[in-house]
């Protein structure tokens, strides 16, 4: 299988960061574990591992899963899928442990390290590449599988956990960002409901290389900045290093737009208590928008890899997906289930339209290596542009060097 990179661009109005399932990381995480490890590395890693583990299969295991989660009430969704895994193997019991976006890829790194490692682990398709050292390839297992129908994910997120033909993580779900609008704000102030531009430009291209000083690129950014510091048609961002100020800001009605994925209308049936719409993000220059996805995986240091991926299987069951899928929390990666998730949002209006139509528009999501010191330096150096300050081709000069010297 192919691997597939994935894309970034630029849309007006998104959160002002390389967000990441709409919970941008600001913090840097230590990416020495995993960055320039050899796969045959960790092949060889995995294989030791797996010789390691001598539980029989009917001794009791207790499996720890290190994930990611924004709200107790999604909290609540991951325990009930979690709850699955004990369903079909009575001798296995997943204990999650959540944290924020922020906080997890501070905390991961430190439990990987730590000798008493995470059996399961949350992984983005942006951070993917830089712990194939940490996570176990689980091809072998696939292979054996009589459970499991890989084909029946979407080759398009798939593919984006795939490195030397070697499966490192499933996927539980994908999507495009959207438009989420305030519908009650717009009715209110008698404004028609948004366009909103798409303005071109890349900060990182489908070979995984960091330039943003291209004119077209510091001429977004710009714009951007613009929309608050000119037009003043968008708030001044107040706390920069809150990577959910943006949902935030929308769920107290406080601004009208959003740009988000499909695993966000969990939190607006649960928080929001105004008429939300979707909608594309409409055309300008181009008409465009991203996709990603997440995943779930094993860790290389998992003392019980045979009952991990067990429970891996069964959390990015058709079962699991499904109960995710009609609690609005995902959009599935597994095409025999993503009807669900159409039919339990079918009181979003406009929701299932935005999406089938922005997957059209899709493009892939380019990173690059070290995406978190990159993302970092980016994020910290837009700072300025943001407040006013600085202009986005000076500031564009400045981060372009140190990323230079992060990826020399």
């Amino acid at each position: 299988m192919k691997k597939k990179t994935a894309a970034m661009v630029l849309a007006a109005l998104m959160a002002f960061s390389m967000t990441a399932c709409g919970n941008g990381s600001t913090q840097k995480e230590d990416d020495s574990t995993a960055a320039d490890q050899e796969t045959t590395e960790t092949t060889e890693t995995a294989e030791n591992t797996a010789a390691e583990d001598t539980t029989s299969g009917d001794e009791a295991v207790e499996l720890h899963w290190l994930n990611k989660c924004e709200s107790d009430v999604e909290a609540q969704i991951w325990q009930q899928v979690a709850d699955l895994v004990h369903e079909k193997y009575p001798n296995i019991t997943v204990t999650v442990e959540n944290t924020d976006w922020t906080s997890y890829w501070t905390k991961l790194p430190v439990e990987l390290a730590s000798g008493n490692a995470p059996d399961l682990i949350y992984m983005h398709f942006s951070r993917a590449s830089d712990y194939t050292n940490s996570m176990l390839p689980i091809s072998d297992y696939i292979e054996k599988d009589e459970d499991i129908n890989i084909d029946d994910f979407y080759s398009g997120i798939l593919d984006s956990f795939i490195f030397d033909d070697q499966v490192y993580a499933l996927p539980y779900d994908f999507g495009p960002y959207i438009m989420y609008y305030n519908k009650d704000l717009f009715d209110k102030y008698g404004v028609e409901y948004p366009e909103v531009l798409s303005l071109g430009g890349e900060i990182i291209n489908e070979k995984g290389e960091f330039d943003i000083t291209g004119d077209k690129t510091t001429a977004a950014l710009q714009s951007l900045a613009d929309l608050i510091n000119v037009d003043k048609v968008a708030p001044k961002i107040a706390d920069t290093a809150n990577t959910v100020w943006n949902w935030e800001q929308f769920e107290g009605g406080n601004i009208g737009m959003l740009i988000d994925g499909p695993w966000t209308v969990t939190n607006v049936v649960n928080y929001c208590d105004f008429n939300v719409g979707y909608s594309i993000i409409p055309k300008a220059e181009k008409q465009v928008t991203t996709i990603n996805g997440s995943a779930l995986a094993v860790t290389s240091e998992s003392k019980h890899p045979k009952e991990a991926y067990q429970a891996l299987e069964v959390l990015t069951s058709p079962e699991a997906q499904k109960l995710l899928a009609e609690n609005g929390r995902a959009l599935p990666s597994r095409d025999s289930v993503r009807d669900y998730y159409y039919e339990s949002t079918s009181e979003q209006e406009g929701l299932e339209d935005a999406i089938k139509k922005s997957m059209e528009i899709g493009v892939p999501y380019y990173v690059t290596k070290k995406y978190s010191e990159v993302s970092t330096v980016f994020n910290s150096g837009m700072d300025t542009v943001w407040a006013g300050e600085v202009s986005a081709e000076d500031a564009a000069k400045d981060i372009q060097a140190q990323v230079d010297m992060i990826l020399q």
